[in-house]
């Protein structure tokens, strides 16, 4: 980090005394007060449940110059844009009025703060396990479309497949604004989009997912 941004942080995050109002534990997530410089980035804090593999971290981003709050399900991570803040009087407000929630819903998601658009397209209906094997070619069902999570911009995790142990996933998005189903993975920690699962209609979906998702996990499996 450029002398800026360090001067930036040390003045506000060294001795911030909101740190010490922080719980050791939220709703099964685990405490870490960090304070680490990493690249463009100084870790403050984050919560995390290893075992189901989630995360919530709060940060200083050189770039943007702005306190950020990024989520990590599996092997997917995302910001939060509600927390953004340009002070450190103005991102502890967020944290206090937003942060126990947002761990909470990462917790125990709740059907009454997804889009009602999931409902209109027959998720909570589907029988999903006719299509979706518990695991496949080696990867792991993670993620399952009766508890689908959102991200950002729209997007929702409708189910995911994954790897842990070579950092690779395949994951089914819906978007609200696009109305529309489709696919993308982490290859080892790269992502990589595909356009074979494209589709306006669960049934179009499932179709989809009988003909190719085996063969998609194992051309997956075949590349690493």
């Amino acid at each position: 980090m450029k002398d800026k941004a360090k001067e930036k942080v040390q003045n506000e995050v060294i001795n911030w005394e909101y740190l010490k109002e922080l719980k050791s534990d939220e709703f099964g997530f685990s405490l870490v007060v960090e304070n680490i410089e990493n690249d463009d980035t100084f870790k403050i804090f984050s919560y995390e449940n290893k075992k189901k593999h989630l995360k919530i971290e709060a940060y200083f981003h050189e770039e943007t110059f702005e306190y950020k709050v990024a989520t990590t399900i599996g092997l997917i991570n995302f910001c939060n844009v509600s927390f953004f803040a340009t002070d450190i009087t103005q991102f502890e407000n967020h944290l206090k009025s937003k942060l126990s929630e947002t761990i909470q819903n990462l917790a125990e998601p709740k059907r009454e703060n997804l889009s009602c658009l999931l409902a209109e397209k027959g998720i909570f209906e589907w029988d999903y396990a006719s299509v979706l094997p518990n695991e496949l070619e080696g990867f792991p069902l993670f993620i399952n479309p009766s508890a689908p999570i959102p991200t950002v911009n729209g997007s929702h995790i409708i189910f995911d497949y994954s790897d842990f142990s070579i950092n690779t996933d395949f994951t089914i998005y819906y978007n609200i604004f696009r109305d529309e189903f489709f696919g993308e993975s982490i290859i080892r920690g790269v992502a990589t989009v595909t356009y074979d699962f494209d589709s306006s209609t669960l049934k179009e979906l499932e179709d989809k997912l009988r003909q190719k998702l085996a063969h998609h996990l194992k051309s997956i499996r075949n590349s690493i």
